[in-house]
């Protein structure tokens, strides 16, 4: 599968590992993607490389061994790592949102439930609409 950030200098190849999508609520990853929640695939360390743009990844190191990357260009959260001392298993978590291609990927899990950000709650009652237009959705 392939991924890019919003300026499309970054492209990101892997293949996810099956079964795991979550969205997080911790605040560290409300305050990466500037959301209420990031939403994770992941991939082992060997099914994961950068295509394209290497020069315009940028990291950030929220605490020893979880290190953060996002496109120095346009801002783009994109995946994030642990050091083998946190995850022996050597994951990227990919951002969900930054895949190209269609797919069938459905979080499973609310991990961090504790710290969610309480305007989520009743998301679903509030109306839909197409881009931001008054055209309702049913």
């Amino acid at each position: 599968m392939q991924a890019q950030c919003l300026c499309k200098g970054i492209v990101l190849d892997f293949t996810p590992v099956p079964d795991f999508c979550s969205h997080c609520h911790c605040k560290t990853c409300q305050k990466f993607t500037g959301s209420a929640f990031a939403t994770w695939i992941k991939a082992k360390k060997d099914d994961f490389q950068i295509l394209q743009g290497t020069d315009r990844v940028s990291m950030f190191e929220t605490s020893p061994g979880s290190k953060w990357f996002f496109c120095g260009t346009c801002g783009s959260s994109l995946f994030q790592r642990y050091d083998l001392t946190r995850d022996p298993s050597e994951h990227t978590y990919i951002c969900l949102a930054m895949l190209v291609e269609e797919h069938d990927f459905h979080p499973t899990k609310n991990a961090y439930w504790d710290t969610h950000q309480p305007w989520l709650d009743g998301i679903e009652s509030l109306g839909k609409f197409v881009g931001h237009t008054n055209q309702k959705i049913q």
